[in-house]
């Protein structure tokens, strides 16, 4: 089962606390904007790894 942008979006806004998120993408890739003071001081690398956290299995 592909996950569509919406289900994408969902899952990281119920886990991660964002100012503005939007996903884009086709079921097999996504392409995620995230705004969020989480990341503030954070490096690229821990940035992406909040963001798959926040996705969980998913």
């Amino acid at each position: 089962m592909s996950l569509s942008p919406y289900q994408v979006q969902k899952y990281i806004s119920n886990n991660l606390s964002c100012d503005y998120i939007k996903v884009h993408g086709d079921g097999s890739h996504f392409y995620a904007t995230i705004v969020s003071s989480i990341f503030q001081n954070k490096k690229l690398i821990a940035r992406h790894q909040l963001v798959y956290k926040a996705l969980g299995i998913e």
